[in-house]
């Protein structure tokens, strides 16, 4: 996932990403999603950086032209390819049927593991298939260096500030626009801010279940390494 997302954060380099940065987008997502299922929402992070370069074209542009779009979708879908053989060929699982359908039942399975039992947290007594909705905040607070959690922290508000920035540049025409330079560092910034927290919201979300603290939340985390 750390791969993947340095792949997506260089495509958000360019507002017409190269053949090269999309190739490398597919095939390190693809190893991604065949080493972990949750692998896939590496797909999504492609989908915003490809959307932030097409705000990027036509703030400078003003306009969005058919055959733009069309040059985007189409990298997306060629990462999107590259990104699905390459799974099929490290991953023997999806070679033995149907691909969809084998990672359908992978996906399924994976996200929701018929084990349930009791385990103390925090002085309670918890269920692995009824954890609250702060289960993962707080064993992230708990379980990450304190460093770590304030340099999370400040990349949440340099986060959010970034998206603000780049949003009212992308909304306000009577605002001076940013600087090629300063947009493209938060694009950037954007797609890690994302990567770092969707797994965490999603996960709260569907409450997943999570028997042994954060260890499977790193494996789509990129910040974790």
């Amino acid at each position: 996932m750390t791969w993947a997302t340095l792949a997506i954060v260089v495509v958000t380099q360019d507002t017409l990403p190269s053949s090269r940065a999309t190739v490398a987008a597919g095939l390190t997502i693809g190893l991604a999603i065949g080493t972990r299922t949750g692998g896939v929402i590496a797909l999504a992070y492609l989908g915003l950086a490809l959307a932030l370069n097409a705000a990027e074209f036509r703030m400078r542009s003003g306009t969005l032209p058919r055959r733009y779009v069309g040059a985007l979708a189409g990298r997306f879908l060629v990462a999107s390819a590259v990104a699905v053989a390459f799974a099929i060929a490290i991953w023997p699982w999806l070679q033995i049927g149907n691909p969809l359908r084998q990672f359908g039942i992978a996906f399924r399975h994976f996200g929701s593991i018929p084990m349930s039992y009791e385990f103390p947290h925090w002085g309670e007594r918890l269920r692995t298939d009824a954890l609250p909705l702060a289960y993962i905040p707080e064993q992230l607070a708990a379980r990450l260096p304190e460093a770590f959690l304030l340099l999370l922290a400040m990349a949440a508000v340099f986060g959010v500030i970034g998206a603000l920035r780049l949003g009212r540049s992308f909304a306000d025409k009577t605002a001076l626009p940013l600087s090629v330079e300063t947009s493209r560092r938060l694009r950037g910034l954007l797609v890690v801010l994302a990567a770092a927290a969707m797994p965490i919201v999603l996960i709260m979300i569907q409450r997943t279940r999570i028997y042994d603290g954060i260890r499977h939340l790193f494996s789509s985390f990129p910040c974790s390494r």
